[in-house]
């Protein structure tokens, strides 16, 4: 299946201490708010002064010791290294067929990773408002997650309103941050996804094991409550089983936000966009594991000189989830498709954002080996094409893939 591939990372250079070479603009979540006009979150890594280089870097980015694998000049990791900045910024864009960016916010977020979700085309009173979640960095022995505190730092699933201003939206505000759910965070937390169902919010929460659903309530200082009194907890063999098949080296996350979506004769159920990710080098390694397709897409992706994390490899995948309407258990996990890689010269991608163009069909916007920010369109057909894999799947037919 051929995708087309939309890369505008070079769309969001705009601050004069950034350029092709210090600068990397990733991890893009979209989201559609009316007619052409989608609002635009994204990871900006911006790393000044920039540390010594040579040459051109466009064959294999992380050659350029400002990429964000790469050390510095201070430690192994590049949050251990002199860096300018590594926040969430905002912007305004126009997508009819390829995109335009109409302009930048101003404002920044501290935190990265972010997914954004509207909010306005299902409850009115939120007309001009978005849904922010995101990872931020916070350091309090008194403040407890799941299983410890974070005296040594947590990275906690954090989320914010954006409201759009102006009759044209020149400007936006930023409500008050919230941490959501921290009592079921890990310490490193990726693993949410946000939907709207019959004018409530929901919190979704893992489909690794088992599939967790809060009902999200906003206070009218507009933070953000976690109401764990209403939580839905639903068992899902089809994440379990791959998994196992995989020799539990496999960590399977949910990401992007979640629309509805006509599936079979689920006509109210959900279409959401996770993630995968597994140590490469344990892969390799693991020699049970030979001719199995994780194992199978490891050895092609270094057959094929892809430039790899010096640890990871992503992919991304569709799930789609029942509503709970017609008697079916809401959060039940009803297809997924093969974990698939769009097109790259890298082996890890991180899917961010799934919205709808003016036809329904889906925009999935993600960022390309933390260096390109990039989006692709397929159709809800299509969609429902790849998503072959139900309850009775054999986790020996999950393929790991790259979409050409």
């Amino acid at each position: 299946m051929k995708l087309p591939i939309f890369n505008f990372t070079s769309m969001l250079i705009n601050n004069k201490n950034c350029n092709m070479f210090n600068s990397y603009k990733f991890n893009p979540s979209i989201s559609h708010y009316k007619d052409d006009l989608y609002l635009l979150v994204y990871r900006n890594f911006v790393r000044y002064p920039m540390l010594r280089q040579e040459g051109l870097y466009d064959t294999n980015p992380i050659n350029n010791p400002n990429h964000p694998w790469c050390a510095g000049q201070n430690g192994k990791l590049w949050w251990q290294s002199l860096y300018g900045e590594d926040v969430t910024n905002i912007a305004l864009m126009s997508i009819t067929y390829v995109p335009k960016i109409l302009g930048f916010y101003t404002d920044k977020i501290e935190g990265v990773d972010a997914r954004l979700l509207y909010l306005g085309d299902k409850i009115e009173k939120y007309k001009n408002c978005f849904l922010l979640s995101y990872n931020h960095y916070f350091v309090d022995g008194k403040f407890h997650v799941k299983s410890n505190d974070c005296k040594d730092g947590c990275f906690l699933i954090a989320a914010r309103i954006i409201e759009l201003q102006d009759s044209d939206y020149s400007k936006i505000k930023i409500h008050n941050e919230s941490y959501i759910c921290p009592e079921i965070s890990n310490k490193i937390e990726k693993n949410w996804s946000f939907y709207v169902y019959n004018n409530n919010i929901y919190f979704s929460y893992g489909i690794d094991g088992q599939h967790e659903i809060y009902v999200i309530d906003i206070k009218s200082d507009y933070t953000i409550n976690c109401v764990s009194s209403q939580k839905v907890t639903v068992i899902t063999p089809i994440t379990t089983n791959l998994k196992q098949y995989c020799n539990n080296l496999l960590y399977i996350s949910i990401t992007t936000p979640s629309l509805l979506f006509s599936f079979e004769k689920q006509n109210d159920s959900f279409i959401g966009v996770g993630h995968v990710k597994y140590d490469w080098n344990q892969v390799i390694r693991d020699q049970s594991l030979s001719g199995k397709p994780i194992k199978n897409f490891t050895e092609q992706m270094i057959s094929d000189n892809k430039i790899s994390h010096p640890v990871f490899i992503y992919l991304m995948f569709f799930y789609i989830f029942s509503t709970g309407s017609n008697n079916n258990i809401p959060g039940n996990l009803i297809a997924i498709s093969d974990m698939f890689l769009p097109l790259s010269n890298f082996s890890l991608c991180f899917p961010s954002g799934i919205t709808n163009t003016n036809n329904g069909n889906k925009v999935i916007s993600y960022g390309d080996g933390d260096t390109y920010s990039k989006y692709f369109y397929m159709t809800n057909d299509n969609i429902k094409i790849m998503c072959k894999h139900n309850l009775f799947t054999n986790p020996s037919d999950i393929n790991f893939i790259m979409l050409n």
